[in-house]
């Protein structure tokens, strides 16, 4: 995460601003802001909910608490789309998270993985931006050579990045002060599968099209000076999450009972057929513990638009 925390302390260190700031700092008017006060903004684009509760037995989840400001969110290690101005209760395992961030979010990311990654703070090569559509969004990458003793000494390099919504392009604009002749590029979507898309580097007509695997679109290696635009379909929204399935496996993974877990899936299973009240109301008649009704109810009602009949 480097490209996006030095571009925020660069921030820090020149706008008076914090890498991570209590919700009450954007959200100044919201009760709810000063309410969760664990949670925090990570950041311009992400924001935190941590978890601090142990693991239930049953469930094998941890329970945490937190308020999704207005606007619709993604969590970004398990991909479900939550609506926002709403206070939930979240339920977490060992190897899960919750950091959400919102539409039109843009999170530059060192593109090494797995054995490539290594100490050290070099320059990225290739950069990697996650990108949440939904939303317009911007986002200054700011780099630099590594020499200088304070800000005031520092020749900063900065790439902005820009989204636009209603055309679904994404803008890589040329650098200022480049610190590389080239760079390579690549765009994740979260929650969101890419159909058509189309490339353009400066004003070249014949640019083939980038490759995509899966959520992933390799845009290829160009120069720093080039302006490199990433068009995706017009007005592109979040997919939505189909609940059943992380249901399924979270009734696989919980320590209750075979009758009970077989009880609750047909409490459910008719859910996206039926009014969700209707599902809920089942799901309640089944009797089963607290927090295990509670973490089936989470992914049931995080988008209202995978419960509507």
């Amino acid at each position: 995460m480097i490209p996006y925390l030095y571009s925020l302390a660069v921030g820090a260190a020149t706008e008076d601003t914090s890498i991570v700031e209590p919700l009450y700092y954007d959200y100044p008017t919201r009760t709810e802001a000063y309410a969760n006060k664990n949670q925090y903004l990570f950041g311009t684009q992400l924001m935190v909910i941590p978890v601090t509760s142990p693991c239930d037995k049953s469930t094998r989840l941890s329970q945490t608490r937190g308020w999704l400001p207005p606007g619709r969110w993604v969590d970004i290690f398990s991909g479900v789309v939550y609506d926002g101005d709403r206070t939930i209760t979240i339920y977490r395992s060992l190897d899960d998270y919750p950091v959400f961030a919102r539409e039109g979010s843009i999170i530059p990311l060192d593109g090494k993985e797995g054995s490539e990654i290594a100490n050290g703070a070099g320059i990225p090569e290739h950069v990697e931006i996650v990108l949440v559509v939904g939303a317009n969004g911007s986002f200054d990458l700011v780099e630099d050579d590594g020499t200088g003793a304070g800000i005031e000494d520092v020749a900063l390099s900065t790439t902005p990045i820009r989204y636009d919504q209603s055309t679904g392009s994404l803008t890589i604009g040329a650098s200022t002060n480049p610190l590389m002749r080239e760079r390579s590029w690549s765009v994740r979507l979260i929650s969101h599968a890419p159909n058509d898309v189309s490339l353009q580097v400066d004003s070249l007509e014949s640019v083939p099209n980038p490759k995509v695997e899966g959520d992933r679109i390799w845009l290829g290696t160009f120069s720093t000076s080039s302006t490199v635009t990433l068009t995706l379909s017009s007005d592109p929204v979040l997919d939505i999450t189909e609940p059943l399935p992380l249901i399924f496996r979270l009734l696989q993974q919980a320590q209750i009972g075979t009758d009970l877990k077989g009880d609750l899936w047909k409490a459910i299973e008719q859910f996206g057929k039926v009014p969700i009240g209707i599902v809920i109301s089942r799901l309640n008649a089944v009797g089963a513990e607290g927090q295990m009704r509670a973490a089936i109810e989470e992914l049931l009602l995080a988008d209202y638009r995978s419960s509507r009949v």
